[in-house]
């Protein structure tokens, strides 16, 4: 394996490692504001209290497809030339 191919590798590992690590922090975040929503919950200081509220929004679908471009007669002759 080439320096190359070998810190490729590193880097990538560590990338991984990071991600895994990012991903950790946010459900612990997520789950410590959902427990201290629940503990407000729990001891009634809250008259109008919704768990919807602090859990994750649904994602977005995807944006629609841009049919395909069509060439126009002009365009289509100075390919020709």
């Amino acid at each position: 394996m080439s320096d190359y191919d070998m810190q490729f590798q590193e880097d990538l590992e560590k990338a991984q490692a990071l991600s895994l690590e990012s991903l950790a922090l946010e459900q612990f975040r997520r789950q410590k504001l959902l427990s201290a929503a629940d503990s407000v919950c729990e001891s009634g200081n809250s008259s109008s209290c919704r768990r919807e509220s602090f859990e994750t929004p649904p994602a977005l679908p995807p944006p629609p497809k841009k049919p395909p471009r069509r060439i126009s007669s002009t365009e289509y002759s100075r390919r020709d030339q």
